[in-house]
């Protein structure tokens, strides 16, 4: 199966997008303990780098994170097809006719007999 590179990528960039809103959501409603969690998990102390949130710095942001998401999902998409073509991963699964439908491994799952 080939990905279609344009979909997937748009696909990823509208995921990104949704997860910065929220994001951005979140430390509106509480920045301070956002500030203070995320900097927990990042064992760092953020609150000097605290900006105000303006509509600007939101939709710059979001073309950014779009963009970005889109740009590594395409490229990801891309070299996907380009190796699949290639035969260099999954090739040798579209070709197997083994009657336990587990391609080189006919053994199965565990607990199952197989074909041999």
């Amino acid at each position: 199966m080939k990905l279609d590179v344009r979909a997937f990528a748009h696909s990823i960039g509208i995921v990104w997008a949704v997860a910065y809103t929220l994001c951005r959501v979140l430390f509106a409603l509480a920045p301070g303990e956002s500030m203070r969690y995320f900097g927990m998990v990042m064992h760092a102390d953020l609150r000097p780098i605290m900006q105000p949130i303006t509509w600007t710095g939101y939709f710059v942001g979001l073309a950014f994170v779009y963009g970005f998401g889109a740009l590594a999902a395409g490229i990801a998409a891309w070299l996907y097809n380009r190796l699949r073509t290639e035969e260099l991963i999954l090739g040798a699964y579209e070709e197997d006719k083994s009657p336990s439908g587990y391609g080189p491994w006919a053994g199965g799952p565990a607990g199952h007999a197989g074909a041999r």
